[in-house]
């Protein structure tokens, strides 16, 4: 994991950074959740930058081992029931993501992409 180049306050610093960051090889989403959910910081809604491949486990401070849709459940029980906003790079812009898919699937109110 890498730290980004400033902490986004807002949309245009979200997407000024997914414009300019450079990554590859493994995926973990929770990555960006895993301090908040640590320090129990509220964020009343989170924007999820992706390609919605997840490949790669995140741990949080007691150790457990998580992925983002479990971290994100948690964070929402345990801390602040965020909203949560997918702006996804799929190679068909009109598909649901795999994560986004998930979250309908469990019937999680706003979550949208």
């Amino acid at each position: 994991m890498f730290l980004p180049a400033f902490t986004p306050k807002t949309i245009e610093d979200v997407l000024t950074l997914a414009l300019t960051t450079k990554a590859h090889g493994l995926t973990a989403n929770a990555a960006g959740l895993v301090s908040y959910y640590d320090s129990k910081e509220i964020i009343k809604t989170l924007i999820m930058v992706t390609d919605e491949i997840e490949n790669t486990d995140v741990h949080t401070a007691n150790g457990t081992s998580t992925r983002f849709f479990n971290l994100f459940m948690k964070y929402r029980s345990e801390v602040y029931p965020a909203k949560l906003v997918f702006i996804s790079f799929l190679d068909n812009q009109h598909d649901q993501g795999r994560m986004y898919t998930e979250f309908l699937n469990a019937n999680v109110p706003d979550v949208i992409q």
